[in-house]
């Protein structure tokens, strides 16, 4: 009976050239019964690629976490099959929903919505499924106060043919306050000039 060890390495290697490979280093150290070495196996793979191809992919999934984090979005996907909608942890993070939870039924997360913007939504989400038309819509939501929300999507077919949108919300609310108190100022100033 033989007793096998492996040994696996992966190592960063200078070349004749001066550049640097990656090799993956398989070593299979063979024993007899007693323990005793009879044979050593080794096998290197050169990983060169696929190692700078991790990297390419890690470099460019941090530049997309901070422009995700500073363009203050949250994900969405809606599963129409089932009438489930999927939100990433930042989105529950900006509505201040409090759960552990991602999936949740349309029918919870709409009662998140203004009820005054809740036909508006509903017709979006119509239109945009039954039409195969990008998602679009400005809403509200209450949660404890109100924001304003900027959302937008794609529909996208899954692998058994059932309609889904992939979107994204912006927080629009700074923007929704400015424009607001730019208006009561002007509105202000109108007064004031028109009692002169």
């Amino acid at each position: 009976e033989f007793i096998t060890n492996f040994i696996r390495i992966i190592n960063r290697i200078k070349n004749k050239n001066g550049s640097y490979i990656y090799v993956y280093d398989f070593t299979k150290l063979i024993r007899d019964d007693r323990g005793i070495l009879m044979e050593i196996r080794e096998y290197i793979f050169d990983q060169t690629e696929r190692k700078t191809a991790k990297q390419k992919i890690n470099n460019l999934s941090k530049q997309l976490e901070l422009a995700y984090d500073s363009a203050n979005l949250g994900l969405w996907e809606y599963y129409s099959e089932n009438n489930i909608i999927y939100l990433d942890n930042r989105l529950k993070e900006m509505i201040n929903l409090k759960s552990d939870k991602n999936l949740f039924p349309f029918e919870e997360w709409i009662k998140l919505v203004l009820p005054e913007d809740v036909n508006n939504t509903f017709k979006a989400f119509k239109n945009s499924l039954n039409n195969d038309n990008d998602f679009s819509l400005e809403f509200r939501t209450l949660t404890p106060f109100i924001k304003y929300w900027k959302s937008t999507g794609k529909i996208v077919k899954d692998e058994d043919g059932f309609k889904k949108i992939i979107g994204i919300n912006l927080d629009i609310t700074d923007i929704k306050n400015a424009e607001d108190k730019a208006n009561r100022a002007n509105k202000a100033k109108s007064e004031f000039l028109s009692n002169m």
